[in-house]
């Protein structure tokens, strides 16, 4: 490794040093190598076989890095987060080091594609590349929920890439593994207690999103998914706003009544029903403002309309703001998003949850 740049040394040496033993260490720096000078798909042979001479172990000893060394992986996601943060947000605004940085971050979950049939937690998921609206194509492989930072490239004004910070794996269990966990969980469990359920990617999403702000409190996060993960608005931490797509058809409610004077029963949660965002939009009228957007990389003219209401099903405990989109010339269909930021203005609002395409790009690259 002598031979290596000494910014690349320091680098893997940096992150070596979170592995708990020596040898676990070596093994890392040695994967690390191999994976960057490999070519092609980067199995665990052709990672030792691109690292040559440094790789002076043998084989057994790398393939079972992964499976029994000593070390852990959110160690890793975190040490990175930390060195991003500092690349790419703290020292870009040295004027502001004294307020809180504002990290965007965006999730979303991906097929791997493995078609080995005794790889663990793979099973058939829906491919959304070859699916559409009339056709579901599903394929064999792993789902990963992925948590990235969104950072504007500072060679393109105005492109943004997506630096993946933290990644877990969602299992899925077939009807036989299944069927002897609840058989297994029915002879063990204390009476009363149900089974344990399966984790959801959106369940796996939200413990993400919470890791991450508990690594950088001091931090203000500002999270885009898709309509899927648009329910981790009312339970995330505090110092995370969310940004997301809302249903056409979502109940929405006025803020509840103050109450004047005590007296029996509860305090009322919400107040009168408000139209659907659906029906809001035809209701508009001439209030429509006329605005240029940024939409996934090109400026156009769009209408807007904001308004703050409750969403109670998903976030009962605080309002949202909720804009629609409207394409002048009727090409298009109008489009609903919302965040739970009520000073963020409409057209930072669609700008920033289009910016979370880039996460797809990282998908595809």
């Amino acid at each position: 490794m002598e031979n290596l740049p000494s910014l690349l040394q320091c680098l893997i040496v940096h992150f070596s040093a979170v592995i708990e033993t020596t040898p676990s260490a070596q093994s890392f720096a040695t994967i690390v190598l191999g994976w960057i000078l490999a070519n092609g798909q980067r199995t665990m042979s052709g990672v030792v076989r691109a690292a040559g001479p440094h790789a002076t172990k043998s084989h057994d000893a790398y393939h079972n890095f992964f499976s029994k060394s000593s070390w852990s992986i959110d160690a890793l996601w975190r040490m990175l987060f930390v060195m991003l943060v500092r690349v790419f947000v703290i020292n870009r605004n040295p004027g502001r080091q004294s307020l809180p940085p504002t990290i965007w971050i965006a999730g979303d979950d991906t097929l791997s594609k493995h078609w080995g049939r005794k790889i663990w937690g793979a099973g058939l998921y829906r491919d959304a590349v070859r699916s559409s609206k009339k056709h579901t194509a599903y394929a064999w492989g792993l789902n990963w929920v992925v948590l990235a930072m969104i950072v504007r490239v500072p060679l393109l004004k105005e492109r943004f890439i997506a630096l993946p910070i933290l990644a877990r794996l969602n299992p899925k269990l077939d009807e036989e593994q299944n069927s002897c966990a609840q058989d297994k969980a029915r002879k063990t469990k204390p009476k009363g207690e149900g089974s344990k359920k399966k984790k959801t990617t959106v369940t796996i999403m939200e413990e993400m999103i919470r890791t991450v702000a508990a690594w950088f409190p001091e931090a203000q996060f500002l999270f885009c998914g898709d309509g899927a993960y648009a329910c981790v608005a009312g339970r995330v931490a505090g110092n995370v706003e969310v940004v997301s797509r809302i249903r056409r058809d979502a109940a929405l409610y006025a803020p509840p009544p103050k109450r004047r004077k005590k007296g029996p029963g509860r305090p009322a949660k919400r107040g009168r029903r408000l139209p659907t965002p659906q029906k809001m939009a035809d209701q508009v009228g001439k209030r429509w403002k006329l605005s240029e957007v940024d939409l996934y990389g090109k400026i156009v003219e769009r209408q807007l309309y904001a308004f703050n209401a409750l969403w109670y099903e998903v976030c009962p405990d605080r309002l949202v703001r909720i804009v629609i989109v409207r394409d002048p010339a009727g090409k298009s269909d109008d489009e609903f998003f919302f965040t739970t930021d009520l000073d963020m203005a409409p057209e930072a609002i669609v700008h920033c949850y289009t910016g979370r395409w880039a996460i797809e790009v990282v998908f595809r690259e």
